[in-house]
């Protein structure tokens, strides 16, 4: 049997289902393909997935708690605080004027700034 992917011929026991949008519970034809091992183990390593094939019948989805266990914390923080500092950066130069008023005022009172507004509005519908 050739192998569709690297032209090879190899006995039919040496191939493998490949499933083209890696859902393995997606056992649609049109979703198969039979690849030989070596282009199979090669295609998940090089496209970030597991090299270990993971059968359908084994295969136990996370629940969100076990997926937010696996994220790294420090790496959460670094990615939180680079999209913080790009939003508050926005909002500088969308309340420059604003924000420079509540400054000159003494900052009495908490400043409300157009994201607060936005965000007031999107838990009140």
């Amino acid at each position: 049997m050739i192998c569709p992917w690297c032209d090879q011929d190899f006995p039919v026991e040496f191939f493998e289902v490949h499933h083209k949008n890696h859902v393995h519970n997606d056992d649609r034809p049109e979703n198969q393909i039979l690849i030989c091992v070596k282009c199979h183990k090669r295609h998940h390593a090089e496209s970030g997935y597991d090299t270990i094939i993971i059968k359908k019948d084994e295969y136990k989805p996370k629940t969100v708690e076990e997926l937010m266990i696996d994220i790294d914390r420090e790496e959460f923080y670094k990615a939180y605080r680079i999209s913080q500092a790009i939003v508050f950066r926005r909002d500088l130069d969308i309340q420059k004027d604003p924000l420079s008023a509540w400054i000159k005022g003494g900052c009495i009172k908490p400043f409300v700034g157009k994201s607060d507004e936005w965000h007031e509005n999107i838990i009140k519908k």
